[in-house]
């Protein structure tokens, strides 16, 4: 059921036409009454990683003009001891081990931290002349 949904699912997403759309929604409603908890569970699984991708999304558009101001090499290895690369795959979803990779809710914690931190050190520096 849930290769099925998710095969309509993208279907569905590169339909062209309304009536292509249209013909993808009459087959989720065939799926539907096949077998209605388990079309359920799939569509709640597809909520699920709608909410997901969309909170990657948003990590990653908040991120974004950060890495012209701040250098994500010193975030990594300063605050995580990783590599940029480790730090860039997370923010941008990558695929790694076959899994996009992300940031867990601890990592958020510590790169919100780490931004703190940085914000301080900048503005307790004063040039004088």
């Amino acid at each position: 059921m849930e290769r099925k949904f998710k095969d309509l699912q993208n279907q569905w997403l590169n339909a062209t036409k309304e009536t292509q759309r249209s013909e993808i929604e009459d087959k989720f409603i065939e799926l539907a009454n096949e077998n209605p908890d388990a079309f359920t569970n799939a569509y709640r699984n597809a909520i699920r990683e709608t909410i997901e991708r969309a909170k990657q999304l948003s990590i990653k558009e908040q991120f974004k003009p950060l890495t012209e101001i701040i250098s994500v090499s010193y975030i990594s290895k300063t605050y995580f001891g990783k590599s940029k690369d480790w730090l860039y795959q997370r923010i941008n979803g990558y695929n790694v081990n076959g899994k996009p990779a992300k940031l867990k809710e601890n990592e958020i914690e510590t790169l919100n931290n780490a931004l703190t931190d940085i914000a301080q050190k900048i503005s307790a520096i004063k040039i004088s002349g």
